[in-house]
C-alpha cells in the first residue's frame, strides 16, 4: 500500500513516482499527502478551523505566516465549495 500511495518515507527507489494518488479539479499530486503532514501544518489548520469558528480572531493581530496560512486556507476553501465537494 506504501508503495502505491508513494509515501514520503520511502526511500526515492521504491515509489513509484508518475502515479497520481489523490487529486481535485485543479491539483494532481503523485505522493500520499498524509505522509507530508507535520505538526507545524496541523496547527494551521487548527488555528484556521478556530478562526473560521469564532469570527473573532483578528487577522492584522496575528504575525504574517499565520495570517497567510489563514487566507490560503480560505481560498482554498472557498474553490472546493464552489466545485460542490
Amino acid at each position: 500500500m506504501e508503495k502505491i500511495r508513494n509515501c514520503a518515507w520511502l526511500p526515492v527507489h521504491q515509489t513509484m513516482h508518475d502515479t497520481a494518488v489523490w487529486g481535485t479539479r485543479s491539483l494532481v499530486v503523485n505522493a500520499c499527502p498524509k505522509s507530508l503532514v507535520t505538526p507545524a501544518s496541523m496547527e494551521m489548520v487548527e488555528l484556521y478551523l478556530a478562526w473560521k469558528w469564532s469570527g473573532e480572531m483578528d487577522l492584522l493581530s496575528l504575525p504574517a505566516k499565520h495570517a497567510d496560512a489563514l487566507l490560503v486556507l480560505e481560498q482554498e476553501s472557498r474553490k472546493e465549495f464552489q466545485d460542490g465537494r
